[in-house]
């Protein structure tokens, strides 16, 4: 059968390309990177970039290929749109200081093993990244390790918690 030569993996990320760097100077650069379909919690995303604007200057960036349902929100809080190919990912990551990835927590049991590749490349760039509690593996990763906050409907957390916990 094979299922029993079938093996899952759940995230790749090039380690050789994607390698911790020094922060890049202010002002703070959120990233929203990759796919950016009806999976991703984008209210929540832009509650989060809005509470950090709230305390500083923010660049926030989107780099997703071709337009998405939610340009006009992007537009309405002034996201920086652009394209990156995958050799200019690493460069782009390394120019930031966080990723999202929060996904809709109503989304499914398909987002319960998920592990969206922007995950491991942001980790892999010393960049925490903010993930949802319905990603379990990533969640679980996040917070075991600190190396980055969950954010969402069910994570119990307001987004004044989330931006503090993101300064620290």
């Amino acid at each position: 059968a094979v299922s029993r030569k079938a093996q899952v993996v759940t995230t790749c990320v090039d380690l050789d390309r994607f390698t911790q760097s020094a922060l890049p100077r202010l002002p703070l650069r959120v990233l929203l990177a990759g796919t950016l379909n009806s999976y991703y919690d984008v209210p929540a995303m832009l509650d989060l970039v809005a509470e950090l604007r709230r305390r500083g200057s923010v660049e926030f960036i989107v780099a997703s290929l071709g337009e998405t349902d939610w340009e006009d929100e992007l537009a309405g809080v002034e996201a920086q749109r652009l394209e990156a190919t995958p050799s200019e990912m690493v460069d782009l990551i390394s120019s930031c200081h966080v990723g999202l990835s929060v996904c809709r927590d109503d989304a499914g049991v398909s987002l319960s093993a998920a592990m969206p590749t922007k995950i491991g490349e942001f980790l892999a760039s010393g960049r925490p990244v903010v993930v949802n509690p319905g990603l379990i593996d990533a969640s679980g990763l996040v917070e075991g390790h600190r190396c980055g906050v969950v954010f969402g409907q069910l994570a119990h957390s307001e987004v004044d918690e989330v931006g503090d916990k993101l300064e620290s």
